[in-house]
């Protein structure tokens, strides 16, 4: 947690829907989020990882949890009419799900392809599109955007997901313009190299000393909602990298 004043950010009545619940800098996030009194949805596709969350969240009165496949339109729709029959509406979506898939272009099957931009572009788009009639009626809204360092600093087989990210990048700067005038935020968190089940054995084994935690980013992300409680401005792109660079 924070040691600073955003400790105390108060949340009451507000709801907060989050994807990639389960594990690495959602698991994260949701542990910051607890503390602020939110109604809090944690959502996650891996149905093996989402037990442990609801063993760890479940004595938290106002946490809810929908599993749901974020590729899958229909389950997007379905999952989000369920938490409007709980809470009403979503205040914050923090659009967190990701997948990394690693090789160079000529070896990526369609299958792997379609995967990664359904999960990283078009599932968070989806997502969007469900919450945002209500935000745009209430004049309130923040939707938070984990992206990647990836889409703004190219890598060796990275080239599929940092696409994906690009693209999660591109579609958050034009909402952005749709929907400041109902005052809705739309931030792009972009972390640098973080130790997440996303990175293979070896690599966390030579390089884990200088990469960023997860709670690292996840008290950024809390920072983030703090800050942009502020009617008067919004933080649009938030780059956080390792102290020692990119890796």
């Amino acid at each position: 947690m924070l040691i600073t004043t955003m400790n105390t950010v108060d949340l009451s009545n507000r709801t907060i829907w989050l994807t990639g619940a389960s594990r690495g800098i959602g698991r994260a996030i949701a542990e910051n989020l607890v503390s602020t009194n939110a109604n809090l949805v944690l959502s996650s596709s891996n149905k093996d990882s989402i037990k442990d969350l609801v063993t760890k969240f479940s004595s938290f009165r106002n946490v809810i949890f929908f599993p749901f496949d974020l590729s899958n339109y229909n389950e997007i729709k379905n999952t989000y009419s369920k938490i409007l029959s709980f809470f009403g509406r979503v205040d914050i979506l923090i659009n967190n799900a990701g997948i990394g898939i690693f090789k160079n272009l000529i070896d990526m099957t369609p299958e792997e392809f379609d995967k990664t931009m359904s999960i990283n572009f078009k599932g968070s788009y989806f997502c969007i599109q469900s919450v945002l009639p209500e935000m745009i009626k209430n004049k309130f809204g923040m939707i938070i955007n984990i992206s990647s360092i990836a889409a703004m600093n190219n890598f060796p087989d990275g080239t599929v997901y940092g696409a994906s990210k690009s693209a999660l990048n591109s579609m958050s700067s034009s909402l952005r313009e749709e929907v400041r005038q109902f005052g809705i935020k739309v931030i792009d968190i972009l972390p640098g190299a973080t130790a997440t089940e996303i990175w293979d054995k070896e690599s966390l084994e030579n390089y884990a000393h200088r990469m960023m935690k997860p709670q690292d980013i996840a008290d950024v992300v809390l920072s983030a909602i703090a800050l942009n409680l502020n009617p008067r401005l919004m933080t649009e792109l938030i780059v956080i990298k390792p102290q020692l660079g990119n890796l």
